[in-house]
């Protein structure tokens, strides 16, 4: 025989939950508010000082995070982050300084990044430089500026940081001499890499897709182009024009040849053709990219890699986005391709804020309100952090950290996840500022920020 709760119980059992869940909730974000005073790495502000100082004392965790690790990628929540930038600019002078990293890849293009950093050697003027190959998102942003300034100052030295670019992509002011140089470094090979009847293909072929604006060409044309290019990947592979030419300029040009396949495959589709995971092939060829700058041109050298944490995080699909109108479903990430390659070699470090404001340097900021209750951010500005470093990997297994927690690190945008399976530690700031347009001392600002305003129809 059942028997059955008597009205008044009933509505005590009902109650009860309601009254104590709230109290247990606040005791939880208690002890995890706790927590974070205790154990998070508080970091001095990240100012871009250009000199190291004893402030740089307060990175030490870092270097016990990133031990071990050979490919560090420093995201950022989008690419209007001035205080993000700030910070990432002191940290990759420290990576260089104190830790051994010597090579800064670029979420750009391979052979704009190339002719930047062949300007940088030259004595060009920094920003000038930079301009050639990184895109206008940084090159345009003031907080910025002092890497640029530091990549200069370090380029003829006995240990450069090496700038290069991961993207598919073609980037910077260089784009319109990148068939030119093609064609002369491949022409002088013997034997020549390609027949007249292939340059004739990749001289048209390139052209449309170093336009801009891009516009679509038919599918027949995409694979003719493709086509070419791969023939002049296998033309470049004979061993007797490695032995011709120097080997490291060839592999270069041969995975730019890759590279450049992997853009135009979608580049040049008509929109409808892309699909909604239309992310997914320029992200599968930078992790291509990214792994053979690591294995192959840069192999044992320490790479530090200046992304959106979009592309460096892994493991999108399992983020629970709480909005209909944004899906990770069925996106595999840059960093998920390297992760695969690299493991534990490569460490993703993403940021959040708790509130401020966003916006590239010649938009609009606009406000980003503050984190919800409860979300890391939140609780990390309840513990008084101004900015602080959190490292996931070094986390208890059962630790509060790697359960689902609210958070923002991709687009400002709260989101539930599991972040230890997502990115590898965190920084954390209290204010975001946006990026605001750099100086331009002599002239030619107005140039630059048209120049700008173009390069985002290439996001």
């Amino acid at each position: 025989m059942t028997e059955t709760l008597s009205p008044a119980i009933l509505i005590l059992c009902l109650l009860v939950p309601l009254v104590l869940c709230p109290a247990a909730r606040g005791q939880d974000h208690g002890a995890r508010v706790q927590w974070l005073r205790e154990n998070a790495a508080v970091l001095h502000p990240l100012s871009t000082d250009s000199e190291p100082g004893p402030r740089d004392a307060d990175l030490a965790p870092l270097r016990r995070a990133l031990a071990g690790v050979r490919v560090v990628a420093l995201g950022e929540q989008t690419h209007g982050d001035g205080a993000c930038f700030r910070a990432k600019v002191r940290l990759c002078r420290f990576l260089h300084r104190e830790l051994g990293f010597d090579v800064l890849a670029f979420e750009s293009g391979m052979f704009g990044c190339r002719k930047a950093w062949e300007g940088l050697r030259a004595g060009e003027e920094p920003v000038q430089a930079l301009s050639r190959g990184v895109f206008g998102i940084w090159t345009q942003s003031a907080q910025v500026t002092p890497l640029a300034s530091y990549l200069a100052r370090c380029a003829t030295t006995e240990r450069p940081l090496e700038l290069c670019g991961f993207d598919c992509q073609v980037t910077g002011s260089a784009r319109t001499s990148l068939v030119r140089e093609l064609e002369v470094f491949a022409r002088k090979l013997e034997p020549p890499a390609v027949d007249a009847a292939t340059w004739k293909v990749l001289r048209v072929g390139l052209g449309k897709l170093l336009a801009t604006p891009l516009e679509p060409v038919s599918a027949a044309a995409r694979a003719e182009l493709r086509q070419a290019l791969d023939t002049l990947r296998v033309g470049l592979a004979k061993p007797e024009v490695q032995r011709a030419r120097d080997a490291r300029m060839v592999e270069f040009w041969r995975q730019l040849a890759a590279s450049l396949s992997g853009f135009a495959a979608y580049a040049l589709a008509p929109r409808a053709e892309r699909g909604p995971l239309q992310i997914n092939p320029r992200d599968a060829q930078m992790g291509d990219n990214l792994v053979w700058l690591a294995n192959q041109h840069y192999r044992g050298r320490k790479i530090i890699v200046w992304a959106a944490t979009m592309h460096i995080a892994r493991n999108l699909p399992s983020i629970d986005t709480e909005d209909e109108d944004l899906d990770y479903r069925g996106v595999k990430s840059m960093g998920q391709h390297a992760f695969a390659a690299l493991g534990k070699e490569l460490y993703a470090l993403g940021f959040v804020a708790y509130q401020g404001r966003a916006g590239i340097s010649w938009g609009k900021p606009w406000d980003l309100g503050r984190a919800p209750a409860g979300s890391l951010e939140d609780l990390c500005q309840r513990a008084g952090l101004d900015q602080a470093f959190l490292d996931f990997r070094g986390l208890p297994r059962e630790h509060w950290l790697r359960g689902a927690l609210s958070s923002r690190p991709l687009g400002h945008r709260p989101m539930v996840a599991r972040w230890p399976d997502v990115i590898d530690g965190v920084v954390f700031q209290r204010v975001m500022t946006p990026s605001t347009m750099r100086v331009v001392e002599q002239g030619g600002a107005g140039d630059d920020a048209r120049r700008s305003k173009r390069k985002r129809k290439d996001r």
